[in-house]
């Protein structure tokens, strides 16, 4: 790279890992820039803007990145008299570890017209995340969203509910099961 504000392809850094999750630690290191084919190392000052609106300073220097995306990180490495040289990589960060995805359902063996309660509160997201949304599908056309939702069926059969939880990072799961509806309606309980 000449050394007179010319843009450089990715010669000037190392990131690792290229290809980080959500809030995994990457190190940028600058130490393989060169002027004039020696080092830098500490002749040099080191500006980064790591394409997510954070910056920092320094030839090896960290950032963990909060959110899933494509990313382009830009070094500007300046000399001792002034001299620049500017040079970019894009970092594409995939969702972290996915939450872990369960719901119950009560009651366990409805009848037609039964409002049956679907919970999802034992879903947990991954360390350090926290789940933003929660969204059901009864199998039957009908969609829910919320930790608890209710659902009655108007004809028997056996349907599939589907639960996805996502956490504030955009990482998902999801969890199934069946519901089978019995042909009568349940009956109230006379409690005397």
């Amino acid at each position: 790279c000449d050394w007179s504000s010319d843009v450089c392809s990715s010669d000037l850094f190392n990131a690792n890992p290229a290809a980080p999750k959500v809030l995994q630690t990457v190190t940028f290191d600058a130490s393989v820039s060169t002027n004039g084919g020696t080092a830098c190392n500490q002749n040099c000052t080191y500006a980064w803007s790591f394409g997510d609106g954070t910056t920092g300073t320094g030839m090896k220097v960290t950032r963990d990145y909060r959110t899933i995306g494509t990313f382009t990180v830009t070094l500007t490495v300046t000399d001792a008299i002034g001299a620049q040289a500017i040079s970019t990589q894009t970092i594409t960060v995939a969702p972290g570890d996915p939450p872990t995805v369960s719901f119950t359902m009560s009651p366990s063996n409805p009848g037609i017209n039964t409002t049956i309660f679907f919970n999802a509160s034992n879903s947990k997201p991954a360390s350090g995340r926290t789940l933003v949304s929660y969204d059901w599908d009864f199998g039957k056309g009908s969609t829910g969203k919320g930790v608890t939702v209710s659902k009655a069926y108007d004809a028997p059969g056996t349907y599939t509910v589907t639960l996805k939880a996502t956490d504030d990072a955009g990482a998902f799961a999801n969890a199934t099961q069946n519901v089978t509806v019995g042909a009568t309606a349940s009956q109230p309980t006379a409690v005397l």
